[in-house]
């Protein structure tokens, strides 16, 4: 059966691929994450309200590689990562309808992809930054500015597919 039949003559039959299942795994993945977070809420004076808070990441990723007859062999990209991502935050009540807040946060991203080498990726660190207004109507409804910024480094993606995007 040609691969690509005729739109014509085709019956509906598509030739069935070849597959060889060895039953065994070629690698495993192991990734293990533990965190603690903790967060502190304040109201020092009435009209504003600060939260302050944090947590830590201990994230660690190793791959076992495995021969044809199911025998460990190594273990590639062993990495680990131990991480303090803070964040802050402050809302000010300008009058009973309207607020205005900001706040800061931390961003770290592990990740188990891998590069064209099959190396492990750094995890992706960087901020977000907010600030807005909220305000709510006598009908209750809330209506919300934001600005939004987010600073992070390298993001994984597949060999090409963001370029010329980011440039």
């Amino acid at each position: 059966m040609p691969a690509f039949p005729s739109i014509f003559t085709w019956n509906g039959e598509i030739g069935r691929p070849t597959v060889q299942n060895l039953g065994i795994p070629r690698n495993t993945v192991n990734v293990q994450e533990q965190g603690v977070y903790g967060a502190l809420r304040l109201n020092p004076v009435d009209p504003l309200k600060i939260i302050i808070g944090g947590r830590y990441t201990d994230w660690t990723t190793k791959t076992d590689n495995f021969d044809n007859a199911g025998a460990f062999t190594n273990t590639t990209s062993s990495y680990g990562e131990k991480q303090f991502t803070p964040y802050f935050g402050v809302v000010l009540e300008l009058t009973s309808a309207i607020s205005a807040f900001a706040s800061y946060s931390d961003v770290f991203t592990p990740t188990s992809r891998r590069d064209k080498n099959n190396e492990q990726l750094e995890p992706t660190v960087g901020g977000n930054y907010e600030a807005g207004l909220k305000a709510r109507s006598l009908a209750r409804e809330v209506v919300e500015a934001l600005i939004l910024a987010t600073q992070s480094g390298p993001i994984s993606s597949r060999e090409g597919f963001l370029d010329g995007l980011l440039d």
